[in-house]
């Protein structure tokens, strides 16, 4: 996977935490919008782009 679409995980509230692999290189728009149990994510890559309100305002991003 080297994209995350647009909207790819919107409204599925039993996500509580993400790992975005290193090869990601790109986070559609609103791809966890409404993840309201969306504790952590992880971003393992250095996408090119991230696309408007793509994580929940809840959750924690951790860059690495």
């Amino acid at each position: 996977v080297k994209k995350i679409y647009d909207r790819a995980f919107i409204d599925y509230t039993s996500l509580n935490k993400m790992v975005i692999p290193q090869f990601v290189k790109e986070i559609g728009n609103r791809c966890f919008y409404g993840c309201s149990s969306m504790k952590t994510i992880e971003v393992l890559a250095s996408p090119k782009s991230i696309g408007l309100e793509s994580f929940p305002q809840n959750a924690i991003v951790n860059k690495h």
